[in-house]
């Protein structure tokens, strides 16, 4: 399942701060490798930033997470088997 995230910023600039509105994709991957885990994906620009959850995901208190490498952006919408081929 993929999930859509925004954020906004203001620009800098004089006068009144232009809003800006940036959407960037994110996901929460469920995969066994090297054990089961969840994964925690963030668009940045060519690729997703990476996080592994250190527990089941939730959305009233932080979860731990440890970084990862960064993976590739078709992981933000897939949904299948994985292989380490």
């Amino acid at each position: 399942m993929s999930l859509a995230g925004s954020r906004r910023y203001s620009g800098p600039g004089k006068g009144s701060p232009k809003q800006v509105r940036m959407t960037k994709r994110f996901t929460i991957l469920l995969h066994d490798h090297p054990w089961w885990h969840w994964d925690f994906l963030l668009e940045n620009g060519d690729h997703a930033l990476c996080w592994r959850l250190l527990r089941r995901p939730c959305s009233d208190e932080p979860i731990a997470a440890e970084a990862l490498e960064p993976h590739r952006l078709l992981y933000l919408d897939y949904e299948g088997p994985v292989s380490n081929e």
